[in-house]
């Protein structure tokens, strides 16, 4: 994290998860007795969408915290079967399509490992919730929290060196996202309230063709 004095220092959480797993325990004994309220689990709004802690457990031997974050999607899948009409699913004006995204935390050295779900919450996002846990569990703290990601680079090394790329699908958020609804959409256009941006480029037919790779390595540069 930042502080206000321009140094960086680590912050632990291992207090705030411990607080917020034995919440989630007691609320879940009082449940399963049929004597407490079923709204506990700690919800939040990124982009305009719920989303929301759906799960806290450690793993005692390791030491680990595994953590399941939902985002709460209001678009619904259909159903159907391998020959039959599809139908939208039927859901309560208060129900969702919950999309979860796992994340490990160690304690002794600080670090989240974030698995990457692009229909979910990303690095991000997460960030963003964390924010608002620490003010919400940790009222005496002014500093600037930040997540410092430290990415694959083997993986990123590996898609740069593609001799093809037949498809790409490129997912932004918040403010890269309204930037690249400014520059595509038309003067005419109205572009205000976009949150997120999905746009995916592909090549079907025929089988050996591909996409301009100056093109296709300018959009990674860009948004990797």
């Amino acid at each position: 994290m930042n502080t206000h004095t321009g140094d960086v220092r680590l912050f632990t959480f291992f207090h705030i998860l411990e607080d917020i797993r034995s919440e989630y325990i007691k609320a879940r004994v009082r449940i399963s007795k049929g004597i407490g309220p079923k709204e506990y689990k700690l919800i939040y709004r990124y982009n305009d969408e719920p989303a929301r802690l759906a799960d806290v457990s450690v793993d005692i031997e390791m030491r680990y915290y595994h953590l399941v974050f939902e985002r709460l999607d209001y678009q619904v899948p259909n159903r159907t079967t391998l020959h039959g009409e599809s139908e939208a699913l039927d859901l309560q004006d208060d129900e969702y399509i919950g999309i979860d995204v796992n994340v490990l935390y160690d304690p002794h050295h600080h670090i989240f490992m974030i698995q990457r779900n692009r229909s979910s919450l990303g690095p991000s996002g997460i960030e963003s919730f964390l924010r608002t846990i620490i003010s919400d569990y940790h009222h005496d703290f002014n500093d600037e929290f930040n997540l410092a990601i430290v990415s694959d680079e083997l993986a990123k090394k590996r898609t740069f060196n593609q001799s093809a790329y037949r498809k790409l699908h490129v997912k932004v958020a918040g403010l890269k996202a309204n930037g690249l609804v400014e520059k595509l959409r038309s003067k005419s256009g109205v572009a205000g309230g976009v949150g997120t941006v999905e746009i995916t480029f592909n090549l079907d037919t025929p089988r050996n063709a591909k996409i301009d790779e100056d093109f296709a390595k300018s959009i990674l540069e860009k948004f990797y």
